[in-house]
């Protein structure tokens, strides 16, 4: 019995490996039927299976896709969001805050110091009244402009050169427009043409280049009127003789005073009986009326020389490289499309000053000169 266990003892491990051996074999036997079997077989086997399954209750509807669909679209384009306003509360930030305190001597009480509304004129805690906030513009590119106006205008705020353009080609920088508080982005709003407009010189006084010189009567009870050119040394375009009504100009028309005889009257006027004398007498004086083809009109009298005609002055526009306007009362000049009227020139001061409308908003303006 012991030389049996002692045998066994000595070979455990050769048992071991034939009792492993056996098992293998036997797992083998088993699997060889299923090698054996045809694959395709069996997915046709179950598929058909799947198929034959029918659903407890037919009348429940398909799922509706179209809400997934659309939260696929969205996470694939999410939308933009809004710049978020500092100044109002929403879901990504809330209403901007300031300290409740009191104003500078506005108020005896004692502020209490709690977070208000930034706009609050009046504490809602306390009854404190709060000072007026001071806005603090922003200017990124330290163009003059502030970033708020940029933005609004549709200019660049991290770019200072569009300070110095004109976008309405207006004749005004977006610079200037900012400062006028116009619309840079509209070329009818800009700032007054008139504020660039300055008086050069002094008055100056006008007289008329001809002189009444005397009437025949005519059939018809009318006149032939002659009147004589100043400063013409020539006989033959010196003297013009015209009817009441016409033009005085030269019989060949090359020269052309640019009035035209309205009236002939005779008036008694009384002058010195004779040089020095202080005794008046009457005599019958001829008078003429006559039209500027601009419509403003003078009475001469017969001989008279030297007719003041209208006080004028020069107007300078600075703009566009400098334009000079010779005005008097009831001239119209035009700035770039915009027509003024002349009302008034008078002196203040010691200084003219001249009395300029906008014809189209009946806007008026003095321009004082130096």
């Amino acid at each position: 019995m012991a030389a049996k266990e002692n045998f066994l003892k000595s070979h455990w491990e050769l048992f071991v490996t034939l009792a492993g051996l056996a098992a293998l074999g036997g797992a083998a036997a088993l699997l060889v039927p299923e090698l054996g079997h045809d694959a395709d077989a069996a997915v046709a086997e179950q598929e058909s299976e799947l198929k034959a399954i029918k659903p407890a209750h037919d009348s429940v509807a398909a799922a509706d896709l179209a809400v997934l669909e659309a939260s696929l679209k969205l996470v694939k384009t999410p939308p933009a969001l809004a710049e978020v306003d500092p100044k109002k509360a929403s879901f990504l930030a809330s209403e901007r805050r300031i300290l409740c305190r009191a104003g500078e001597g506005i108020d005896p009480k004692k502020a209490c110091g709690k977070p208000i509304a930034a706009a609050s004129t009046e504490c809602p805690f306390c009854g404190t009244k709060q000072p007026a906030l001071v806005k603090v513009e922003i200017d990124s590119d330290h163009d003059g402009l502030p970033n708020d106006w940029e933005i609004k205008y549709a200019f660049n705020k991290d770019d200072a050169s569009d300070a110095a353009q004109d976008a309405d080609k207006d004749g005004f920088t977006n610079l200037e427009e900012y400062e006028a508080k116009t619309d840079p982005r509209d070329p009818k709003s800009h700032p007054d043409y008139l504020d660039y407009v300055s008086v050069q010189g002094a008055y100056k006084q006008t007289f008329l280049k001809f002189y009444f010189k005397q009437a025949n009567p005519m059939p018809g009870n009318t006149f032939r009127l002659t009147f004589q050119r100043l400063g013409v040394k020539s006989k033959f375009d010196s003297t013009f003789a015209v009817k009441v009504g016409e033009p005085i100009k030269s019989a060949d028309g090359k020269v052309d005073t640019g009035y035209t005889a309205k009236a002939y009257n005779v008036k008694d006027v009384e002058v010195p009986a004779y040089k020095g004398s202080k005794m008046m007498k009457k005599i019958k004086v001829g008078f003429v009326d006559i039209e500027r083809k601009d419509g403003k009109t003078l009475t001469i009298r017969e001989n008279d020389r030297n007719i003041p005609v209208e006080t004028e002055i020069e107007l300078v526009f600075s703009r566009d490289g400098g334009k000079t306007f010779t005005v008097s009362t009831g001239s119209v000049f035009e700035i770039r499309g915009s027509k003024y009227r002349v009302l008034k020139l008078e002196t203040k001061g010691g200084k003219p000053a001249v009395t300029v409308e906008d014809v189209a908003a009946k806007k008026q303006k003095i321009i004082q000169g130096a």
